[in-house]
């Protein structure tokens, strides 16, 4: 099954969690005893940011939307179990627990609390996520057949927008941009890139709109 998240030019995510741990060892480094890896993560003046979003091909975990579409300053770092359901937020801020996300994602998602049941399936590192959602021939996100049915399934798609256009556009975007770096034929490459920036000027509409 594809990866709902990748074109066919995509990487696919591979070794995220080691590579997390790499990462906060790093951060160790130069900041010993830091607890909240997030305040380190998180802040943009600091390369740690670009370190997090390069596990991520620099591509939302949840929607898959790449730095090709949006800047990558427009992306932030999710907790994946919101700090809102924490005890501590030293342990919400553990980079085990933190996500690359594009804005919209992150802000439609919110304080979601992703229950227990639901949380190794809907985990973006450990790509289960990508049995639950299927991308159609159309570039819409929709449910698999076999989590149809669930309650919560249906209730973090519907919390994260899964179903706006904005989904198709970003997918139908992707796939021109990835396309553009194969074509060899200048005259075709610069018509190719028009239509995308118009497209990015609609996108950008829409979300003014949102």
């Amino acid at each position: 099954m594809s990866d709902y998240r990748n074109t066919p030019l995509c990487k696919n995510l591979s070794n995220v969690k080691s590579k997390k741990e790499d990462l906060q060892a790093t951060i160790l480094l130069t900041y010993p005893g830091q607890k909240n890896i997030y305040r380190k993560v998180n802040n943009k003046k600091l390369s740690f940011f670009n370190s997090f979003a390069d596990i991520y091909n620099k591509k939302c975990a949840y929607c898959g939307v790449s730095s090709d579409i949006n800047d990558l300053k427009q992306f932030e770092i999710d907790h994946f179990i919101c700090r809102a359901k924490s005890e501590d937020d030293n342990i919400a801020g553990k980079i085990t627990n933190l996500r690359f996300s594009c804005f919209f994602c992150n802000r439609k998602k919110g304080s979601f609390f992703i229950d227990e049941e639901h949380q190794s399936l809907l985990d973006p590192d450990d790509n289960l996520i990508a049995q639950v959602f299927e991308r159609t021939s159309d570039y819409q996100i929709t449910i698999s057949d076999d989590y149809k049915d669930d309650p919560f399934i249906k209730g973090f798609y519907s919390k994260l927008a899964f179903n706006n256009q904005l989904r198709r556009l970003d997918f139908l975007l992707m796939n021109m941009v990835n396309y553009s770096r194969t074509v060899k034929n200048i005259a075709i490459r610069d018509k190719l890139n028009t239509c995308i920036m118009l497209l990015l000027c609609k996108k950008n509409n829409l979300l003014f709109e949102q």
